[in-house]
């Protein structure tokens, strides 16, 4: 998909005459995702991702990595985030002992979500303007997040991962772009918008949340489809020592912001049938 953010397809005058009125999410006023554009695009859309319609491996061995990470099993919560009506990866999520929340800003998908599964709590919202009530050990934002406003992605991303345990994985997927982008297209039927912050913006915002880089793969090598996997350390980054506290020093951990070996993939991750 992200191969066709060209100039045929930036089209920022549209973008900014279908955007409301700008409300307030964190600390920036910025555009809202309730534009009739997504909303809307995505109740026309919904059927496309019930279970016996769409592809039951898609995103899975994505989520079986980003969920290796997590420090064993137990009792917390996982945040969906543009849940869809799609069920494929609960069983992942419920195999680790997590409750399962979504959020999802098509009235028909969250319908259809909650009706495809009670057992997940399900919110027909706006992620710009929704409030997480607890914290999770699992965020993910699959194929998602790219739809909000540019001017809004690095601010949710950031809010995403302060929802975070200690020890909490964010699972999320971008344009991978090597500087900020957006545009329109309509390859599905109606015109949707997507955005990324680049690459560079992306690990950025990881590191203003305070959460560390644990896996970025071009996982649709005919896309520049990109899967992204954060975590926030159980450990806060900078530590005192006793010596230091009394002086008001903070002394770095070394090797900290380094990765653990990524564990290895399944193979055969496929294409999204719908896009």
């Amino acid at each position: 998909m992200w191969e066709l953010l060209t100039e045929r397809y930036a089209q920022p005058d549209i973008l900014r005459a279908n955007v409301h009125s700008p409300t307030h999410c964190d600390d920036a006023v910025l555009p809202s995702l309730t534009h009739p554009a997504i909303a809307s695009a995505y109740d026309q859309l919904a059927e496309c991702w019930v279970d016996d319609r769409f592809s039951k491996d898609n995103g899975v061995a994505q989520h079986q990595r980003a969920m290796a990470f997590l420090d064993g099993s137990g009792p917390g919560w996982a945040l969906n985030v543009g849940c869809g009506c799609n069920t494929r990866f609960h069983a992942l999520l419920k195999g680790r002992g997590l409750d399962i929340e979504g959020v999802d800003i098509s009235e028909r998908m969250a319908a259809l979500a909650q009706a495809a599964d009670a057992s997940v709590v399900v919110h027909h919202a706006d992620i710009c303007l929704w409030e997480p009530p607890r914290k999770y050990r699992f965020v993910s934002a699959w194929d998602s997040i790219w739809h909000v406003p540019l001017d809004a992605q690095r601010q949710l991303m950031v809010r995403l991962m302060a929802a975070l345990e200690p020890g909490g994985v964010f699972l999320f997927t971008a344009g991978g772009l090597d500087t900020p982008g957006e545009h329109w297209d309509a390859h599905m039927g109606p015109s949707l918008y997507y955005s990324t912050l680049g690459i560079p913006g992306l690990l950025a915002a990881i590191g203003e949340a305070d959460c560390v880089l644990r896996h970025l793969e071009f996982d649709q090598h005919h896309e520049t489809h990109l899967c992204v996997i954060a975590q926030k350390p159980v450990r806060p980054a900078f530590p005192q020592t006793e010596e230091g506290a009394a002086r008001g020093e903070v002394q770095p951990v070394s090797g900290i912001r380094a990765s653990r070996v990524t564990p290895p993939a399944p193979q055969g991750v496929p294409s999204r049938p719908c896009e």
